[in-house]
């Protein structure tokens, strides 16, 4: 990346009706002062551009950001109090947020955090998200990184520099016309969608990063750790997230089921604001939810169109979880007594029209058909399709809820699909 010239690194005086103090940091094309309003006597934040050395996209950038951040009114979003050009360059006046970034936090805290407060932070950045989707605005590059904590512990999401406003059309170097695939974001972080069409993102591109920055915050490692960016991108759209009950002790069940319907690979199946996963995180925290909040009508917008004819062993656990999954991640937290319960009295249904088919049919066909779905299964396994594996062993179990082999070879298949 370009580094900003050293006249950018050593300016002084007025820019706009603040006076800057000294260069607080910089990157890119850009510089950072903390600055003071001569007016007010208020301190600022002031990002300027050296005109001279920034190409068209970076100034077309910094404009639009700007602009952006001038729309921005909520406490935590890092706003922008006026912008312009001075001394051949181009700046914007912002909030001062001297608490340094979240990516700094978690290390300081040793890699993750206690569950109750990622989710407290999770919920404040949900609450930024639902103030600037409120107003068309989509950030495309949300990480850790671009949150920043004040001294007294408020979450300010900033940096939008690369967010669209729907509805005004592709920016121009993002337009794909002369045939080079962009990537905007940080691909860490990306919705599948986001890697194929950065311009055709909704509000659910912003959750699904949330929801990779909520892992990273509870188990101290993203869900997708690949270096090259293609394996990352197949790696978010095809390759499940290994479960959370298995990398963290004593989560609650509803914050894992929560992060799965973040990450979700299908748009459709994420949350379709930001505001009702604050509002689910909240109910968490203070242990008073007792089921995540269902939207009322998701809608297919042109992010989903890539996924609606994915085959099922290709879609998130949330669009088509099997009872065995669910099990499986639910067996991980002992104390919940009440989904314990619930899976119990359905294993007893089962078993109890398994019984009635038993005689109604008889053994003997049903034996061969046990044996058949058993054998199919292990060439599945062996073929490493291990979702198909997954089911054929499923519908075995339900003819002999009681056999060993079945039991034994649907665990693995599961476990399969986890490494």
């Amino acid at each position: 990346m370009a580094r900003p010239s050293e006249r950018l690194k050593a300016l002084s005086g007025r820019f706009g009706s603040t006076e800057l103090i000294e260069l607080i940091g910089y990157g890119g094309m850009a510089a950072v002062y903390k600055a003071k309003d001569v007016e007010t006597g208020r301190f600022f934040a002031v990002k300027v551009l050296d005109k001279a050395s920034a190409g068209a996209n970076q100034i077309q950038r910094f404009v639009r950001e700007a602009r952006i951040g001038s729309m921005l009114t909520d406490k935590n979003c890092v706003s922008v109090h006026g912008s312009g050009e001075e001394n051949g360059c181009h700046y914007m006046i912002m909030d001062l947020v001297e608490g340094g970034d979240l990516k700094d936090f978690l290390k300081e805290k040793g890699g993750r955090l206690s569950w109750k407060k990622a989710a407290k932070i999770t919920a404040s950045i949900a609450e930024a998200l639902a103030h600037s989707h409120s107003k068309s605005i989509i950030h495309r590059d949300l990480k850790p990184a671009n949150v920043f904590l004040t001294a007294n512990g408020r979450v300010c999401l900033g940096d939008f520099g690369l967010a669209l406003i729907m509805g005004e059309g592709p920016h121009r170097e993002e337009d794909g016309r002369v045939g080079i695939q962009v990537v905007v974001g940080t691909p860490a972080y990306m919705a599948p969608e986001q890697f194929r069409r950065p311009n055709g993102v909704d509000p659910r591109t912003d959750i699904y990063a949330l929801g990779i920055v909520l892992y990273e915050l509870l188990c101290g490692e993203r869900p997708f750790l690949s270096d090259n960016v293609k394996e990352l991108q197949k790696e978010h759209e095809r390759k499940e997230a290994p479960f959370l009950s298995k990398k963290v002790e004593d989560l609650p069940t509803l914050l894992i089921e929560l992060v799965d319907r973040l990450i979700a690979k299908k748009p459709d199946w994420r949350y379709e604001s930001a505001e009702l996963v604050a509002k689910d995180l909240q109910g968490i925290v203070a242990g008073t939810l007792k089921e995540l909040t269902e939207d009322e009508s998701p809608t297919q917008s042109n992010s989903g169109t890539y996924y609606e004819n994915l085959p099922p062993k290709d879609q998130s656990r949330v669009g088509q979880a099997s009872t065995a999954r669910n099990q499986a991640v639910e067996s991980n937290n002992p104390r919940d007594n009440k989904t314990l319960k619930v899976i119990g009295v359905t294993l007893i249904l089962c078993l109890a029209v398994f019984i009635t088919l038993y005689i109604a049919t008889g053994t003997s066909k049903n034996d061969e058909q046990y044996k058949a779905l058993c054998q199919q299964a292990k060439t599945a396994m062996q073929a490493e399709k291990f979702k198909d594996a997954e089911d054929l062993y499923s519908k075995a179990i339900k003819l002999f809820p009681s056999r060993q082999e079945a039991k034994t070879g649907l665990i693995k298949a599961v476990e399969a699909q986890d490494d």
